[in-house]
């Protein structure tokens, strides 16, 4: 039966080949977006012509002729790329246009391109330029870390976690319909060309077909093989673009996989938060926690010791996985999922579903040959983000310091009372982790470069760093680090956070000036708070330094506080100038309500007080809940607005929202 899927993908290829009109378009990467046809046949006279110099021994004829033809080319080049900005900026201009052509016409304007452009590799000392030899190399690379670590561990005895079974799925013709109905059509499509346009267009006469083959395939325990091929989409993460160990692999997989991934995953993660299962410390892929959140938790408990009689200092030790995702050890997850109460047929179903994959790299249209994949889970599945938080879920169990995971980023916390025995307790939890690691087949970054860092918080001008080692390596003693999007400073002054996102700002404000004369004014504020001011509100609840004077603008705010906000404030500033044309030394005040934003130092109020909102009724992980206790007793009844005021006035639990820095 779960052939079935087979033969259900080639019936909608065929009826859309038959009877649905379509056409072949080619789209060359490599041309620029403003580049025509005149420009094209310039350039190519001018690169005769530059041959002809050379040939005919420089004469200077030849040389005057060049130059004429490159002054040409110079204006042709000048005058296609002001009518290409001068159309985009009228299409903005259009009432009419749509969501998706508005934002498509912004990102040809930023030069963000669909199509990634792989330089050639080098391998060997080699660098390969054939495209479907670059995608046998990523593949062979990107398979070659999917196999599990090899050492002596095996799997421990077994025992239930819980009297709770989980052994099949409800699967019904609403579900499925709802999940098509929630599809991106600008999604790829898998291998097998079934694009998310071509079952939406199918409608309801998909659903029951695809109802009568998941519930097979669950009765059985089969997961289709057609459906566990993918495409594997080679994305860039930093430094050269020459090596491919700097890509990381992205699974393209078939529409009605991720169909029957996403009933799958909906059942799943229902039973592990109704149950309680997942630990406490892991916010990655859940819903309602967030990186923010966790770094709220960081900071709050690092200023709760900054505040304790007499002041306790905090050391922090941070650390991720080594290829977490494609090692992850398959006869250890099925044993993990058997231990919460995953059984039958859908434990059978899952075990198939991780088995015998195939995977293959595809360039500009050109693929490798198909390959194994032996370990892990697919990255840019719907299920292997959840399957990953059950394989690590048990790995804070045995720790005695604060942890803290997001996916695979791994971090510790400790208040230091007595140097000894808090070196004493971090060693020993960073023992338990590397034991954990060693019988469950996994790695913590074996990289030089990338090996646990060291924190060590304090507000005394001399701290001395802990004598640390981490799989058998010292400890790395840091004043900064990095951590999920938040640099963290030794005296959390977020400084260095703060001027990152200042300068990355501050490009995007140059690109504003470039669009200035092409693109109208709304459009440049919808790339401003589009693509600039996230960087500055980004934790923007953990940095802002409240004031005792509540000010709608930067000029009225407490001297103390003066530099550190109006650095933040004079990028929008700068901004503002930029969108609207007006000269150096305008009215923030008036510029701010002519384009209708508001000051950078008023979101931040507002952004904190929504959070206190949220803390107050409930609405964030348990490991916030507890942060304001005070605000939950009968007789609390201080409006929001007021309630910064009541925090500073009285002074309490002011190392969560009034950081003293």
């Amino acid at each position: 039966m779960p052939r079935l899927s087979q033969s259900l993908t080639n019936c909608i290829l065929n009826t859309f080949e038959n009877f649905c009109p379509s056409k072949e378009v080619i789209v060359k990467g490599n041309d620029a977006l403003w580049m025509t046809e005149g420009v094209k046949i310039a350039l190519k006279e001018k690169t005769k012509l530059d041959k002809t110099f050379v040939k005919n021994g420089y004469c200077e004829n030849d040389k005057l002729n060049l130059h004429n033809k490159m002054n040409e080319c110079s204006k042709l080049i000048k005058d296609a790329k002001e009518r290409y900005l001068l159309n985009l900026g009228n299409k903005l201009n259009d009432p009419l246009i749509g969501p998706k052509k508005y934002w498509s016409i912004i990102n040809k304007f930023l030069n963000k391109k669909r199509i990634p452009l792989i330089p050639p590799i080098l391998h060997n000392n080699i660098f390969v330029t054939d495209i479907v030899a670059k995608a046998n190399l990523f593949n062979d690379f990107f398979a070659l870390q999917c196999n599990p670590f090899q050492n002596a561990s095996v799997l421990p005895n077994f025992e239930y976690k819980t009297e709770k079974r989980l052994t099949s799925l409800n699967i019904t013709e609403e579900a499925i319909s709802n999940i098509i109905l929630t599809l991106n059509v600008n999604k790829s499509n898998g291998w097998d060309n079934i694009s998310v346009k071509m079952v939406k267009i199918c409608g309801d006469s998909i659903v029951y077909p695809l109802l009568m083959i998941f519930n097979d395939c669950l009765n059985q325990g089969v997961y289709p093989s057609f459906w566990k091929k993918s495409n594997i989409c080679p994305i860039h993460k930093k430094e050269s673009k020459n090596l491919v160990k700097q890509y990381r692999p992205i699974s393209l997989l078939p529409v009605f996989d991720k169909i029957f991934e996403k009933i799958i995953h909906d059942a799943m993660y229902n039973y592990f938060t109704s149950n309680d299962f997942f630990t406490k410390f892991q916010s990655g892929f859940k819903k309602g926690d967030s990186c923010v959140l966790q770094l709220l938790a960081i900071v709050h408990n690092i200023y709760k010791n900054l505040d304790n009689t007499p002041s306790t200092d905090t050391c922090g030790i941070f650390s991720d996985m080594s290829k977490a995702f494609d090692k992850v050890w398959h006869d250890g997850l099925i044993f993990k999922l058997k231990m919460y109460g995953i059984e039958g047929n859908l434990l059978s179903l899952i075990k198939d579903y991780l088995s015998m994959r195939e995977q293959r790299v595809t360039i500009n249209g050109k693929s490798s040959s198909w390959k194994s994949v032996l370990s892990g889970v697919p990255q840019g599945s719907v299920l292997g983000p959840l399957l990953f938080l059950i394989y690590i879920n048990d790995l804070p169990d045995h720790i005695k310091s604060t942890p803290y995971l997001f996916a695979d980023d791994v971090s510790l916390f400790t208040e230091v009372k007595d140097c000894t025995e808090a070196t004493e307790i971090l060693n020993n939890d960073l023992l338990e982790i590397n034991k954990w690691s060693f019988q469950w087949k996994m790695q913590f970054n074996p990289d030089l470069n990338k090996q646990a860092t060291e924190v060590y918080f304090s507000n005394k001008r001399v701290s001395n760093a802990l004598a640390l080692q981490f799989n058998d390596n010292v400890v790395n003693s840091v004043v900064y680090h990095k951590h999920l999007g938040l640099i963290l400073d030794d005296k959390l002054s977020f400084e260095y956070h703060v001027n990152e996102k200042i300068a990355k700002a501050n490009q995007g404000i140059a690109i504003i000036k470039s669009l200035f004369m092409h693109v109208p004014r709304k459009s440049l504020i919808n790339i401003y708070k589009s693509f600039l001011r996230p960087h500055l509100d980004y934790c923007d609840v953990i940095y802002h330094k409240p004031t005792d004077n509540y000010s709608r603008y930067v000029d009225n705010i407490s001297i103390s506080n003066m530099h550190f906000v109006s650095k933040i404030e004079s990028v929008q500033y700068n901004a503002a100038l930029a969108i609207s044309g007006c000269i150096r030394g305008t009215s923030r005040e008036k510029i701010y309500n002519e384009l209708g934003l508001m000051s950078l130092h008023d979101r931040r109020t507002f952004h904190r007080l929504t959070l206190f909102y949220k803390i107050r009724h409930k609405l964030v992980p348990d490991y916030l809940n507890d942060l304001m206790p005070e605000t939950r007793s009968s007789n609390y009844n201080l409006r929001s607005h007021q309630a910064e005021n009541y925090y500073a006035r009285t002074n309490k639990f002011r190392y969560i929202f009034f950081p003293i820095v």
